[in-house]
């Protein structure tokens, strides 16, 4: 039977214990994050650690990654935290919720998947990236938003770039992001494939204030157009010269963009069924050219879109 002594006042007991074990956490830098085997699953998580995808492509056990991210869809990414601080305004983010929670595996979560991280985190780092003019416009868009989110500059401006690549077959859906984020080049650029668009659907996808100016330049196309129409030149001697008229008319018909881009064609071809008919001398002839230079004389006087400065209005 064992008894516990407890000795006087102002005594001092001295005990040897051979081979002492101090049991305690080491200090880690704030922010960092242990291994899963350590840690407990959130209580308020939907599935457990073991269960979400790791990115192969920036692994979050890399030895080296000391800022764990979370995708929207899933997927764990292990980044450097020096390069997500310097390389990006939000990404490196101490106030994030997630961070002194202990219960989880990550440090913050990203509003965006898997497949727009591994493209965003390119540009943490200085080494070769996709060339994001052979993705998808839709994936590209996707990256936009979270690259503009996240603060991710290098990456914008690269966005930015590879918008101009799909404005010939995506000119609807650049604008719309451009219009968004103000990308007034790729605005400009993109504004004249939408001209000969019903403009409520551009409006859809415009922000308010470049609503007036896209009008007015439309509008400068319309007017070229009826002028085309309205050109033809009188030359009443010549008995040819109203079919000639009538048939030139035709081909002018149809979306003012669309018209006033081919009127070099359109007359071109005019003059050289004119010549097999009627021989290169033809009167006809010279009446035919002045016509499609005066369009095309109209047509060059049309400029760019032009957005007004000043602050951005939603």
């Amino acid at each position: 039977m064992s008894s516990t002594t407890t000795p006087p006042a102002g005594v001092t007991v001295t005990v040897n214990v051979p081979n002492p074990v101090v049991e305690g956490q080491p200090s880690r830098r704030a922010g960092t994050r242990a291994t899963s085997t350590s840690r407990r699953p959130a209580q308020d998580r939907t599935v457990s650690f073991a269960e979400l995808k790791h990115s192969t492509k920036f692994p979050p056990d890399d030895e080296n990654a000391d800022w764990i991210v979370l995708s929207d869809d899933g997927v764990l990414f292990g980044l450097h935290a020096a390069n997500a601080e310097i390389c990006s305004d939000k990404i490196y983010d101490l106030s994030s919720p997630d961070v002194s929670n202990d219960n989880l595996e990550w440090h913050i979560r990203i509003n965006a998947p898997e497949n727009v991280l591994e493209l965003l985190f390119e540009y943490l780092y200085n080494k070769r990236r996709m060339n994001l003019e052979s993705i998808s416009i839709d994936l590209l868009v996707k990256l936009v938003y979270a690259a503009e989110e996240y603060g991710v500059r290098s990456a914008i401006d690269a966005c930015q770039k590879a918008l101009r690549k799909h404005i010939h077959e995506n000119a609807l859906k650049v604008l719309q992001v451009s219009s968004k984020f103000d990308y007034r080049d790729e605005i400009i650029k993109a504004a004249v494939y939408l001209v000969d668009e019903d403009l409520p659907v551009v409006g859809a996808n415009l922000s308010k204030h470049l609503h007036m100016p896209f009008s007015i330049y439309r509008e400068q196309f319309t007017s070229a157009h009826l002028y085309a129409l309205e050109a033809c030149p009188e030359h009443p001697d010549c008995l040819f010269w109203p079919g000639l008229v009538l048939a030139t008319l035709k081909t002018l018909r149809g979306k003012p963009r669309r018209v006033l881009n081919k009127t070099e064609k359109i007359f071109h071809e005019a003059v050289e069924k004119t010549m097999l008919a009627q021989g290169p001398n033809a009167c006809c002839i010279g009446y035919l050219r002045y016509w499609g230079q005066c369009i095309m004389a109209q047509r060059s006087k049309i400029g760019l879109l032009e957005i007004p400065t000043g602050e951005k209005q939603e």
